[in-house]
C-alpha cells in the first residue's frame, strides 16, 4: 500500500512540473510573437539587396536593381521582406506555407485568379545577410521566371528608414561601381 501512494505522489509532483514547464513555454512565445518565427533566417537590421531575374535559354534578363530595405522582425516573421521585389504581378499576391528551418525559409505565393502565377522560394542565411531565388510560373503565359535576391546586412535601421526601401537604378549602380572599381592604368 505504501508503495502506491509514493507513486501517486511522484506521479502528481511530476505532471504539476511538467504542466508548470509547458505553461512556461507557451507564454515565452506568446511573448516572442513573430521573433520565434523570424529567429531562424536573419536578424532585423539595414540590408542592401541586390534584385536579379533569370529566364530559361537567355543570356541576360536586365540589369540588377540594388534596394536599401529596413527589414524589422514583423516583416522577416511574415516572410514579407523576403517578397518578389521586382514589378512582377505576384508581388500582389499573399504568402502562404511559410517555414523556417534551422538557417532555411521556404515559403510559395498564390494568386486567387485563374491563370494567375504562382512561386516557391526558398532563402538561406549567409552569416553576413541572405540569398534566395523564388521559382515564379506566370501561369497562362508557359513561362517561367526566377528572381535572385542577394542581400547583406550593412546596419542598424533608423526611424526615418523604418520600413523605407529605398531603389538604387541600374545607372545608380554603374556609378557606384565605377567609382570602386580600380583603374586599370
Amino acid at each position: 500500500m505504501n508503495l502506491s501512494k509514493s507513486s501517486n505522489r511522484s506521479w502528481s509532483s511530476t505532471s504539476r512540473s511538467r504542466s508548470r514547464r509547458l505553461a512556461l513555454a507557451l507564454a515565452v512565445l506568446i511573448a516572442l510573437g513573430g521573433h520565434a518565427t523570424a529567429r531562424g533566417l536573419v536578424p532585423p537590421g539595414l540590408y542592401e539587396i541586390t534584385v536579379t531575374q533569370e529566364l530559361p535559354n537567355v543570356a541576360k534578363a536586365g540589369e540588377p536593381v540594388k534596394l536599401q530595405a529596413c527589414l524589422t522582425n514583423q516583416l522577416i516573421g511574415s516572410g514579407a521582406a523576403f517578397h518578389v521585389r521586382t514589378d512582377n504581378p505576384l508581388r500582389q499576391c499573399p504568402i502562404s506555407d511559410l517555414r523556417v528551418n534551422d538557417d532555411e525559409l521556404f515559403f510559395r505565393v498564390n494568386c486567387p485568379q485563374p491563370n494567375a502565377p504562382k512561386a516557391k522560394a526558398k532563402f538561406i542565411n549567409t552569416k553576413t545577410g541572405y540569398d534566395g531565388a523564388i521559382s515564379i510560373d506566370m501561369g497562362g503565359k508557359n513561362m517561367t521566371v526566377t528572381e535572385r535576391h542577394r542581400a547583406l546586412r550593412i546596419g542598424e535601421c533608423t526611424d526615418a528608414q523604418s520600413p523605407h526601401v529605398l531603389r538604387l537604378d541600374a545607372e545608380q549602380m554603374r556609378a557606384r561601381q565605377r567609382l570602386t572599381a580600380p583603374d586599370p592604368w
